[in-house]
């Protein structure tokens, strides 16, 4: 089976993806985060400049890029989807769903929900915006692709095959 998994919060991913390929699973790995607990070279050091050939780094894509869809997106929407059976969506993965081709499950580990599928969070990154900004054009489709963000963030956890998360603690 071919499997992507996106996301890779506090290295569980990495441990998911490890476990996979023992059992026989052709894996890749999708990096999104420069937070260094967040990434396999927290790890395994040696890691730190030469990935291997399963792990992909993506996490020059800003959160902008995601939210208007930029070009960046593309490549890491292929990598989602070429030649996948299953994906693993973590952190802001869910709201990538919409593109896949095959099913998919939702790890969920805290702020996948709590900040990107909540709406209130649209509250609080725009909550320092000038009001001349948040009434302009531009500030209402900046309003506008961050609720829709979070309606694909909703809509991908809402259509997984499984949801799942680690036990407390």
């Amino acid at each position: 089976m071919n499997i992507a998994i996106f996301g890779n919060t506090n290295n569980s991913l990495l441990r998911y993806a490890e476990g996979f390929q023992k059992l026989g699973h052709s894996v890749r790995l999708i990096i999104n985060s420069k937070d260094a607990l967040h990434r396999p070279e927290s790890l395994y050091p040696e890691w730190a400049d030469n990935y291997p050939h399963w792990v992909f780094d993506f996490s020059h894509i800003t959160e902008s890029d995601l939210l208007y869809e930029t070009e960046l997106v593309d490549d890491l929407v292929h990598q989602l989807t070429y030649q996948v059976d299953l994906a693993i969506l973590n952190d802001v993965g869910p709201s990538l769903a919409c593109y896949l081709k095959s099913p998919h499950v939702i790890f969920l580990t805290g702020s996948d929900v709590s900040y990107s599928a909540n709406f209130d969070s649209i509250v609080t990154r725009s909550s320092m915006w000038d009001m001349d900004f948040k009434c302009s054009v531009r500030g209402r489709r900046n309003l506008r692709l961050m609720t829709n963000q979070v309606a694909r963030q909703r809509d991908g956890i809402a259509s997984a095959a499984i949801v799942t998360h680690p036990a407390r603690g």
